[in-house]
């Protein structure tokens, strides 16, 4: 049975009763049970004789086997689908997508495993009720059903978004509709998805007898709305998008960044000293000198001083930082809301994140509880409650909320 390795100091102080745990004691004990309880000092396990504090200083190590997906025939002929949380001589207590189901050992027929055979080579989850997916070297679309709504045929393809979605088709990069036809044909070098109406697409250009590329954005009808110059740009969000210019000073060339509002004028001016992301609920998260991280606002002033080895954008009221070698959760005011438990942590979608503990990935919710747990090789987020996620590193599926594999 797969299981995931986890070290006791990444465990949160809050957190949802974490079952399957060996516990490895420093004199060699090996303790099995869930753990349903976790202080400053103390973690509590509930084993088969019984209740045991365990003090973490005593701890060497915590292995979280993997929660298998089960289907139980009872004897009236219902079936339920979910996992396995307890099992006694006289009780079965089932984890389902409706509850915590206990039932009684005599009632059961049969226990079978369920089977879930990840088959997508790589996909970005779903977006608009389809997903794109890479399946032997093609990307195609899926519906929620896993059924290809548009063939696989091209050499990439994004997530749709505003009705489009870009895709690669001869080495260059276009636009098609979800019939899968192109919309605005392939010329690009490169492009991104649309947001708040305009996309960001990289052209060659030529400069004297050679030529170079730079990034600008187009309209829906394929037209340039603000004429390609940019070293580099990032997509509109909150009205602002990030872009990069190159200058001269001497003999030095070096990039300078800022942000450009649609009609293609900067509203926050290019520093050479500042390194922004894009802006998210008025806030960017901004590096000075390359350094530390803080938060700006849309005048350009820091909002939460720089103070963070990292910092990811704003979702839903949170953003992960970086302090010291470890991301936590802080909110608008900066306040720390999730403890640095993670070696990497993304963005909330939905009410949930997909954080890295040690080499795996799961998913915590607001209160940094561990509600999916910590056992994918990598993990996207949740997009229309579905999310994408791969056990081996080589295929993928999705999961549902409660983190079984729907499709």
């Amino acid at each position: 049975m797969k299981i995931c390795n986890i070290l006791l100091f990444f465990i949160s102080s809050s957190f949802s009763t974490i079952h399957g745990a060996t516990i490895t004691l420093k004199n060699g004990t090996i303790l099995k049970g869930d753990i349903i309880s976790v202080s400053q000092e103390i973690l509590v396990v509930q084993t088969s004789i019984g209740t045991i504090n365990v003090e973490k200083s005593d701890i060497s190590n915590i292995e979280i086997e993997k929660q298998k997906e089960v289907s139980v025939s009872l004897s009236d002929g219902t079936i339920l689908k979910g996992s396995i949380l307890s099992k006694s001589e006289n009780t079965l207590m089932l984890k389902t997508n409706i509850g915590n189901i206990a039932i009684e050992m005599n009632r059961i027929v049969e226990i079978k495993e369920e089977s879930f055979e990840a088959k997508y080579d790589s996909t970005y989850g779903f977006s608009e009720g389809i997903a794109a997916v890479e399946v032997n070297g093609k990307w195609g679309y899926i519906d929620k059903k896993g059924n290809f709504v548009i063939t696989p045929k091209f050499e990439h393809a994004d997530r749709f978004s505003e009705n489009f979605a870009a895709v690669k088709y001869n080495r260059r990069w276009g636009y098609i509709d979800k019939s899968g036809e192109f919309v605005i044909k392939p010329t690009f070098l490169n492009a991104d998805t649309f947001s708040e109406g305009l996309a960001r697409v990289e052209v060659e250009t030529k400069v004297g007898f050679s030529s170079k590329s730079v990034w600008g954005y187009i309209n829906k009808t394929g037209d340039f709305q603000i004429q390609p110059q940019f070293v580099f740009a990032y997509r509109f969000s909150d009205g602002l998008a990030h872009v990069i210019l190159r200058t001269k000073s001497g003999s030095d060339m070096y990039d300078i960044h800022g942000f450009i509002d649609k009609d293609g004028e900067f509203v926050i001016k290019p520093k050479a000293s500042y390194v922004p992301k894009d802006f998210s609920e008025g806030l960017a998260p901004t590096a000075v000198h390359r350094k530390t991280y803080g938060y700006i606002d849309k005048r350009g002033i820091f909002a939460i001083p720089p103070r963070y080895n990292n910092a990811e954008c704003f979702s839903e009221g949170l953003a992960a930082v970086k302090i010291g070698d470890k991301y936590g959760y802080i909110d608008k005011d900066g306040t720390n809301m999730i403890s640095p438990n993670f070696k990497i942590a993304r963005q909330f979608s939905e009410g949930l994140a997909c954080v890295k503990v040690e080499d795996k990935w799961g998913y915590i919710d607001k209160d940094g509880n561990i509600v999916i747990q910590i056992q994918f090789d990598n993990a996207h987020s949740f997009y229309e409650g579905l999310a994408a996620v791969t056990l081996d590193g080589k295929k993928w599926g999705f999961i549902d909320k409660t983190g079984k594999f729907v499709l």
